[in-house]
């Protein structure tokens, strides 16, 4: 497999967001983590996502942009636009019911002059991957079914979490 990068930056009123090969669950908590933080900063009004790079994105990933995509709109951003998004990535994206969620633009993304390399955490939080596989849930009932035996395993993983 292919290794896995997630670029973020700043660039005018700009957050520009590159995923790089096979985006996983590895890299997703920090991305939301950091970029969640940085749409606070000031004069941020958009999210873009430069896709060029990105050969292939898990469930957890996909959670993920909708999770960023509800919350670019609750602090009243521009929508969210997917830069040279590969066939397989878009695909991935309409069988998920997502692509009515963004603008998709054929163009390159717009240079960053300051990127930060993300780097991943040992272990993604089980709450974690339940939030992002609930947003794809919601999306469908298709979505809802795929994801039924994950997300109850996830509950009860969390529950036993809480156990003293």
């Amino acid at each position: 497999m292919e290794n896995e990068q997630i670029e973020i930056g700043i660039s005018d009123r700009r957050l520009v967001v590159r995923p790089i090969g096979h985006v996983t669950a590895k890299l997703c908590q920090v991305l939301k983590t950091r970029l969640f933080s940085q749409m606070d900063a000031a004069g941020v009004k958009q999210i873009e996502f430069d896709m060029s790079a990105c050969k292939y994105m898990d469930s957890t990933f996909l959670g993920l942009l909708l999770l960023i995509e509800k919350s670019a709109r609750a602090h009243g951003f521009e929508p969210i636009t997917m830069h040279q998004t590969n066939d397989v990535c878009r695909s991935l994206l309409s069988t998920m019911g997502m692509e009515r969620k963004f603008i998709f633009a054929d163009i390159p993304c717009g240079a960053c002059k300051r990127l930060e390399i993300l780097s991943a955490p040992r272990d993604v939080s089980a709450q974690f991957l339940l939030e992002t596989h609930r947003e794809l849930s919601q999306l469908s009932p298709e979505n809802e079914e795929k994801f039924r035996l994950l997300t109850t395993l996830l509950e009860k993983s969390e529950g036993s979490d809480r156990r003293p």
